[in-house]
C-alpha cells in the first residue's frame, strides 16, 4: 500500500522549517503553485488522501470493532 501522501511530491513539508520556505517558494513562484495545484487535482480521484467515503468506512469499522473490544482493552483484533 503506498502512503497517503503519495499524491504530493516527495518532498513534502515535515518540518516547520521546510514548511515556511516552501510556503514562501509557493508565494513567490506562480508556475511551482501552479504544478502543484495540477498535481493534487490529478491525483484526486485516484489515491486515499482524498477518498473520503473509504476513509469514512475504515473509520466507522474501527471505531466500531473498538467499541466492541471496549472490554478488553489489549485485544489485537482491532489491528487485524
Amino acid at each position: 500500500m503506498r502512503p497517503v501522501l503519495h499524491c504530493v511530491p516527495r518532498h513534502h513539508p515535515l518540518q516547520r522549517r521546510h514548511c515556511e520556505t516552501l510556503a514562501l517558494r509557493l508565494a513567490r513562484e506562480p508556475s511551482l503553485l501552479a504544478r502543484y495545484r495540477a498535481r493534487l487535482a490529478a491525483n484526486r480521484a485516484t489515491h486515499p488522501l482524498f477518498d473520503m467515503a473509504r476513509f469514512t468506512h475504515a473509520l466507522d469499522d474501527l471505531l466500531q470493532a473498538a467499541w466492541e473490544n471496549r472490554s478488553s482493552p489489549m485485544s489485537s483484533s482491532i489491528a487485524s
